[in-house]
Parts: structure tokens; C-alpha cells; sequence
């Protein structure tokens, strides 16, 4: 067998050398090092735009494994490997046999905007004209699903991750899902939005300025942002 020198090879920045006999893997998960000259911490689940030579891509960084420089890059799971189990029922069946259209309506905006209330009343309405629905509500969620998470940025990374998954089951099952959050991050209302179909999510901005939320502070929560006794509150110590 005669070898050839890689120096006659050609072999560029991102070549890949592999035998023509078998297909090439492409993995959707890797360790990697990574330099982060932002200001503000990375923040696991949070999904970024990144900039590799000429491509855009949106990485989600699933976590933080080191603090310090690590040397090795390995494909954590190939995607290949990861199968999506096919059922005998159609998702689309639910909503045909509903006779309506799967939505997600996300109303989102700052404590005190009535949010909830006009979520409610929303859901009375569409119930009204025949409409089968189901309300997420952030604060009832936080009495379950959610009851062990926190108000860190990385606690609502976690409870707008996990919600959006729960929303897009409902959908599946021929639902219109009204989902009630402060939702403060625009990186997960692209995450929720990459979950489904394009026409499948509505965002309502309940536009309510933060001097009239915090008037009407129907629980409190500003005034106790103010006096320090609750910290990372949405739109006081924590940015919407």
C-alpha cells in the first residue's frame, strides 16, 4: 500500500479526511472551549447567535462543564442515534377532529399588567365561540411543574424551556394554548417560536408601562423589590 504525504493533499482549515467507503456522521452536540468576552454570564439553555467564518448559526448551550480551558472536542451524541419514534396517530388528527387551528398565544409583559386577567378572559371568549383551549398560567405553573425554581436568570431560562415544551405538546393534541408569562428574554421567545410551525405562535405584548404596573402591584412584588426584600424582579433587578 502507498501512502500519500498530507502535504500533497491539499488539506485546508475545516477539511475532513475520511474513507470514501463509509458516510460521514454529522454530530449536533459537542464539547468545546470557549472564550466569552461578554459582560454578562453565559447561561445554560439560553439560546445565542454565533458567527463562524461566513455562517450564522443559533447554538444552545445545553452547560457549563468548566471554568477553565479544557483540551479535548468530542461529539457528545450523534444525531443519527437520536430516532423519533413514529406513532400511529397523526399529530395534524387533533385539530382535524376539533375543527380548528392549533395555536400558541404567548401574552407576555411585567407583574401588574393584568396579564392574567386578560388571558382569563380570553379563554372565556374562545370557549364562548366553540373554541377548545388550555391556559398556562406562569404563577399557577410555579405551584407544580415549576415549584422548585427560583427567579434567577438561569431558573427562568429553565421555566420558559420547560413551558414552551408543554406548549407544543397541547398544540399537538389540536389545542389553541394561551400562555400567560413575563417571558422577559427574547432568545426564548426564538427558542419557543423554532419549537413549532411558523404561523403556530402568537406573541400579544401587553404594552403596560412599568410606572402603571407598579401602581397597581396587585401582589406586591415591586414594593418589595424596592425595599431589597425580593431580588430579580422583572423590570426592576431584572431586565424585560
Amino acid at each position: 500500500m502507498t501512502w500519500t504525504p498530507f502535504n500533497e493533499l491539499g488539506i485546508a482549515r475545516g477539511d475532513m479526511i475520511a474513507n470514501t467507503s463509509q458516510a460521514c456522521e454529522a454530530a449536533d452536540r459537542f464539547a468545546v472551549d470557549l472564550i466569552w468576552l461578554d459582560t454578562s454570564p453565559m447561561l445554560p439553555e439560553r439560546v445565542y447567535r454565533a458567527r463562524f467564518a461566513a455562517a450564522t448559526v443559533n447554538p444552545l448551550f445545553l452547560e457549563l462543564s468548566y471554568t477553565v480551558e479544557i483540551n479535548t472536542r468530542t461529539a457528545l451524541r450523534r444525531s443519527s442515534k437520536i430516532n423519533c419514534q413514529i406513532m400511529g396517530v397523526d399529530k395534524s388528527s387533533g385539530a382535524l377532529e376539533l375543527r380548528q387551528k392549533q395555536r400558541i398565544l404567548l401574552l407576555t409583559e411585567l407583574s401588574g399588567s393584568d396579564r392574567t386577567t386578560i388571558a382569563d378572559l380570553l379563554e372565556r371568549r374562545l370557549q364562548a365561540l366553540g373554541k377548545h383551549t388550555y391556559l398556562l398560567d406562569g404563577a399557577n405553573i410555579r405551584r407544580g411543574l415549576d415549584k422548585k425554581l427560583g427567579f434567577t436568570d438561569p431558573d427562568r431560562l429553565e421555566n420558559i424551556c420547560r413551558n414552551a415544551e408543554v406548549a407544543k405538546l397541547k398544540i399537538d393534541a389540536g389545542l389553541v394554548v394561551i400562555v400567560s408569562f413575563s417571558s422577559p428574554f427574547r432568545s426564548e421567545h426564538i427558542m419557543a417560536r423554532e419549537l413549532v410551525q411558523p404561523d403556530q405562535l402568537i406573541e400579544v405584548f401587553i404594552d403596560a408601562p412599568l410606572e402603571a404596573s407598579e401602581h397597581r402591584d396587585p401582589k406586591g412584588l415591586y414594593a418589595k423589590a424596592r425595599q431589597g426584600e425580593r431580588l430579580n424582579c422583572t423590570g426592576i433587578g431584572s431586565p424585560y
